[in-house]
């Protein structure tokens, strides 16, 4: 990670642990136990959300993140930072924690994974 604001991503999501950062188009997934919990475009930090997290990020004032697609703008369900938790490691802590739990079966995720992995094919094992 060259930019400042990549070195301070490093520093906030330390205190969290086994977060790793990844370089996607153009931009950076950053990813906890295999799954890709965050995102950063343009030097702005999205959490990834449910209904109920979008609501309370839309109440602060942050907006979702949004590409351009072949034929219109594409909405993902990562939504900005707010502004106040790059300040408070413990709030943007707290706001980690909720928003991992809200990942749609996080943990049945993480075993779907290691399932798809452990049967599917590998030309390479005998």
């Amino acid at each position: 990670m060259g930019s400042g604001f990549q070195e301070f991503l490093v520093e906030l999501f330390e205190p969290v642990g086994g977060v790793g950062f990844r370089k996607m188009f153009g931009g950076i997934g950053i990813f906890r136990d295999g799954l890709m919990f965050a995102l950063v475009a343009d030097d702005t930090l999205y959490l990834k959300a449910d209904d109920n997290t979008a609501i309370d990020f839309k109440a602060e004032g942050s907006g979702p993140f949004v590409y351009d697609g072949k034929d219109r703008p594409v909405v993902m369900q990562y939504w900005r930072l707010p502004e106040r938790l790059y300040d408070d490691p413990d709030e943007f802590r707290e706001e980690y924690n909720r928003n991992r739990l809200t990942i749609p079966n996080w943990q049945s995720f993480k075993q779907r994974r290691i399932n798809v992995w452990l049967t599917s094919a590998r030309p390479w094992i005998a």
